[in-house]
C-alpha cells in the first residue's frame, strides 16, 4: 500500500470511523496477517485461529497507531509487533486454560450421501445464534451489514438470522456452489462482523 494511500485511509477510518477504508487496510495487509499467523503453526491454535487472532491484532495496531506523531513508513513494523505480541498473548492463554474450543465446523461424521457433516450441522444452529445474539445485540450487527457482500449477507441472514436457519449443506444446495464455497463466504463475513462490531462499539 503506497504510503499516501495508507494515511488517507488510517485517517479516514480513525477520524470518520470509515468502514471501508478499514476494508482497504485490511485486504492490503491479510498477506502480512497470515505470514506471522503461518509462523505459529502447530502451537496449539488453527491456521484459521490464528489469522482470526492476527485481524485482532491488527485492528488494535491500526486503532492506536501514532500516524500524526510517526513517520508512515514505521506502520508496517508496528503492525507487525502488535500482530505477533497478540497471537502470542492468546497462545499463552489457550495453553494456562489447558483446552481448545471445538469448532462448530469441526466435521465428525459422514451423512448418508458420503458427506462430512459438522457439529453445526447434527445440532443445528439455534443454540449457536441465540448465544450470538445474547453476546452481540442484533441492532449492533445489522449496522455492520453495509461492509457485507451479496453473497455474504444472504449466507449470514439464510444460516443465522431468517426463520428457517439452514445448513451449509442447505445452503450449498439453494446457492448453487460447494459446501467449501458456502463455508469461505461464511468465514469472511463473520471474520467482517466481529470486526466491524468492534470497530462501531
Amino acid at each position: 500500500m503506497a504510503s499516501e494511500r495508507l494515511l488517507t485511509c488510517l485517517k479516514l477510518w480513525r477520524e470518520n470511523q470509515n468502514e471501508e477504508a478499514l476494508m482497504l487496510l485490511l485486504d492490503d495487509n491479510i498477506r502480512l496477517i497470515g505470514f506471522i499467523a503461518q509462523k505459529y503453526k502447530g502451537m496449539g491454535l488453527s491456521i484459521d485461529e490464528l489469522m482470526s487472532i492476527g485481524k485482532e491484532g491488527f485492528l488494535k495496531a491500526v486503532s492506536a497507531y501514532n500516524y500524526e506523531e510517526n513517520q508512515i513508513n514505521t506502520f508496517h513494523s508496528y503492525v507487525y509487533l502488535t500482530i505477533q505480541r497478540h497471537i502470542l498473548k492468546e497462545i499463552k492463554i489457550m495453553r494456562a486454560n489447558s483446552k481448545k474450543e471445538i469448532s462448530f465446523s469441526t466435521p465428525i461424521a459422514t451423512s448418508d450421501e458420503g458427506e462430512s457433516l459438522t457439529i453445526e450441522d447434527i445440532i443445528g444452529t439455534d443454540d449457536f445464534v441465540d448465544k450470538l445474539i445474547d453476546k452481540i445485540e442484533f441492532e449492533k450487527v445489522k449496522k455492520c451489514f453495509p461492509i457485507l457482500s451479496l453473497n455474504e449477507k444472504r449466507v449470514v441472514f439464510l444460516k443465522y438470522l431468517s426463520f428457517k436457519t439452514y445448513t451449509s449443506s442447505e445452503l450449498s444446495r439453494k446457492m448453487k456452489c460447494s459446501r467449501q464455497n458456502v463455508s469461505q463466504i461464511e468465514k469472511r463475513a463473520l471474520d467482517k462482523l466481529r470486526i466491524g462490531v468492534n470497530i462501531i462499539f
